[in-house]
């Protein structure tokens, strides 16, 4: 696998989005790591020191927010991005942001079914 491909762990907990997310990043050429709780993607994050986080929020163990917490506080260089089905206010989006998040998207992300049904 080439070594500057871009490494991304994906903390999600419904096996048919992480399945689809996994998929459509390998065939890009990206080195794709999953967990499906907080703890454990936390773990991973610390220990493989991926480029990018793709975090749901609702994730069993640690909640996203607190993923999100350690790692800003722990000044992990991965930009985050958090996907979820909760209902958040402008505000508390832009609290998101500046806790570290790089980018949010609310569940169900159609841009991800409209790529992968023009491929």
């Amino acid at each position: 696998m080439n070594e500057a491909a871009p490494r991304i762990l994906v903390i999600e907990d419904e096996p048919d989005v992480l399945d689809s997310v996994r998929a459509f990043l390998s065939r890009r050429g990206c080195l794709v790591f999953v967990s499906p709780s907080g703890n454990d993607g936390l773990a991973l994050a610390r220990m493989l020191k991926p480029d990018i986080i793709i975090l749901d929020f609702r994730v069993e163990g640690l909640h996203g927010r607190e993923v999100l917490a350690a790692l800003y506080a722990e000044h992990h260089p991965a930009k985050v991005i958090v996907v979820t089905g909760e209902v958040l206010k402008e505000e508390e989006v832009r609290e998101l942001l500046s806790a570290g998040a790089s980018a949010f998207f609310k569940k169900p992300v159609y841009v991800l079914a409209r790529l992968r049904a023009q491929r």
